[in-house]
């Protein structure tokens, strides 16, 4: 309840709860009706994007709005890339004719000459509906509204909207591609060729994470519990690429417990297949996800560790029962875990002891 009377709905916080308690689809999806544009409004978006198809004007409304999206984006984007509240600006002189003839390109496939008077005179008829003109600058008029052409843009180009993606939006709305979305829900589906980039984007955000909750947020996203197999391979091959050529920037949580927490959700863990090594201070796990082998190295105390906090207790104990108990320092790992979870370990140490 806390959730919904913080939104900021861009129909009025009472028309949006007469819609929610009216409507028997809205009421399954809780806050999201909400926080997150209407189904008019997104369609209202993807009408202009249509009519632009067969009608120059009508198409430059929309590039213009997609100009907006992307470079207003690149231009203000919050130093926290993890920030939902992000508005995107575009100062007028910077609105360019070659810019928008690329996006022309893009979506409408069509190689226009497009006009700076075309331009002046579509920004105006833009801040009657879409956008506002201040000091020179346009901001879209609502955060409904940008949403809503970043929607609308995914459909056409995914891999450009990857990168403007927030936490809340892949908390909330972004979803893999089989994912089968009720009546009037607003989602953002990512096909499979694009996982890499998704994958990438998740990982980044979720290594900026600060807080507990909010990964825990994350890890509860329809993104990780659908259990996309392609997904979670490119998730998996992200982190590990990232160990391989940034390791001083990657967080213990995400190098070292999220492959492991992914494992576990498609049944891996358990795979006969399997296969643990280990050197000197690294636990080698060898997998087979679709027939293509990866290797995880992890730190078995640092995941130890981070399966406590997150209370997965059979994460837990799987490496307890499979780790080289001399890699560990139980000293300083007994001041980190649970009780319950030294427990657990006492249980796990003595079979492997006997």
């Amino acid at each position: 309840m806390n959730k919904i009377i913080e939104t900021d709905p861009f129909l009025g916080f009472p028309e949006c709860c007469r819609l929610f308690t009216e409507n028997r689809n809205s009421t399954t999806l809780d806050v999201s009706c909400f926080k997150w544009p209407s189904a008019v409004l997104v369609n209202d978006i993807e009408k202009l994007r249509m009519e632009g198809i067969n009608n120059y004007m009508n198409g430059l409304k929309y590039v213009i709005l997609i100009h907006i999206l992307t470079l207003g984006y690149s231009r203000v984007k919050c130093q926290q890339e993890y920030d939902s509240e992000t508005d995107c600006s575009l100062v007028k002189r910077n609105i360019d004719a070659q810019d928008c003839k690329h996006i022309f390109k893009i979506c409408y496939n069509m190689d226009l000459e497009v006009h700076t008077s075309d331009i002046e005179y579509v920004c105006k008829v833009l801040t009657e509906r879409f956008i506002v003109n201040q000091d020179g600058a346009y901001y879209f008029q609502h955060k409904a509204i940008q949403d809503s052409v970043l929607i609308s843009y995914s459909k056409i180009n995914p891999n450009a909207t990857i990168p403007l993606l927030t936490f809340g939006h892949l908390v909330d709305i972004v979803y893999p591609q089989n994912y089968k979305e009720q009546k009037d829900q607003i989602v953002i589906k990512i096909s499979g060729p694009c996982y890499p980039a998704l994958a990438k984007k998740i990982n980044s955000i979720l290594n900026s994470l600060s807080y507990q909750i909010d990964c825990y947020r994350l890890k509860e996203s329809k993104l990780f519990t659908e259990n996309d197999i392609d997904l979670v391979y490119q998730l998996i091959l992200s982190i590990e690429n990232e160990k391989d050529h940034h390791r001083h920037v990657i967080s213990n949580y995400l190098g070292h417990f999220i492959p492991l927490y992914l494992l576990r959700n498609i049944g891996k863990l358990d795979d006969q297949t399997l296969t643990v090594k280990h050197t000197k201070d690294q636990m080698l796990i060898s997998v087979t996800i679709k027939d293509k082998n990866i290797v995880l190295s992890i730190d078995p105390q640092t995941s130890l560790i981070n399966a406590s906090y997150s209370n997965c207790k059979d994460i837990f104990k799987w490496l307890l029962k499979n780790t080289d108990h001399t890699l560990l320092d139980f000293t300083e790992m007994f001041k980190q875990i649970t009780s319950e979870d030294f427990g657990v370990y006492k249980a796990a140490f003595g079979e492997r002891k006997t």
